[in-house]
């Protein structure tokens, strides 16, 4: 995670080209894939939580990371066009996580509090 941001941060950056990459065994450049971020976060649980059930190793999948990062990035004040572009959303499901959230309550409290309601 270090690398990527620092790798992230250099001015030289092509901001089109992905940032989550890695040397594999035979020193090719190899993108992290969702297998990769699922084997982590397996690996964590295990050694964090003890988990060792097969089913519930198997319900921590990249797709957490994602849902968080699109949450954050609304909260952020992004355009949903961002979120959708940015996290390689192909449809606009990713709506349906931007819920219960403190900005959403902000927005919506203060719709509640206009005149003309």
């Amino acid at each position: 995670m270090i690398r990527i941001l620092t790798r992230a941060s250099q001015p030289h950056h092509d901001p089109s080209k992905p940032l989550a990459v890695y040397s594999n065994a035979i020193g090719h450049c190899a993108f992290i894939t969702d297998k990769h971020i699922s084997a982590c976060l397996q690996h964590a649980a295990v050694m964090a939580h003890q988990i060792s059930d097969p089913d519930a190793l198997a319900r921590w999948t990249s797709h957490s990371v994602r849902v968080g990062a699109c949450v954050a990035l609304h909260e952020a004040g992004a355009e949903p066009s961002i979120i959708k572009n940015r996290l390689r959303w192909r449809s606009d499901t990713f709506i349906d996580y931007l819920r219960h959230t403190l900005r959403l309550a902000a927005t919506h409290a203060t719709l509640l509090t206009q005149p003309n309601l």
